[in-house]
């Protein structure tokens, strides 16, 4: 299938986007190299426009243009959800998180955002290069 990937690119490497709260769970990307996660699945968006939308609901492109949409292809997990931890930071166990989820409660949950797909591996093929205004 085809999605857009939104990663962060730091010292000319492309991660993921919140790295500060994966620690060793932070994926490294690579253009047209298939990546799997060491453990749950990734996110994708469905379509561009949920992309930007993400990117907007942050603030976070137009202050900090690390930040980078590309267009990708992506094995669409069995597993999806409508809901994910509220903030990642919060989630100290990622295996527990994507397993049992023994630790947590109904409030640290929110619904995904729209067009959010969950993979279970992603390629990035081609940056998109696009305005923010």
């Amino acid at each position: 299938m085809i999605g857009y990937k939104i990663v962060r690119e730091e010292n000319g490497k492309l991660i993921s986007t919140i790295k500060e709260s994966l620690g060793e769970y932070t994926v490294k990307y690579k253009l047209h190299e298939k990546v799997y996660p060491k453990v749950g699945k990734l996110f994708v968006f469905s379509d561009i426009g949920n992309a930007k939308s993400f990117l907007f609901s942050l603030n976070i492109y137009k202050i900090n243009r690390k930040y980078k949409i590309f267009r990708c292809r992506y094995k669409k997990s069995k597993y999806q959800n409508r809901y994910i931890i509220w903030y990642p930071t919060i989630c100290d166990d990622f295996e527990d998180f994507w397993g049992k989820r023994t630790k947590y409660k109904s409030d640290d949950f929110t619904k995904i955002l729209k067009g959010t797909v969950f993979a279970d591996w992603v390629m990035l093929l081609e940056e998109v290069v696009w305005n923010c205004i």
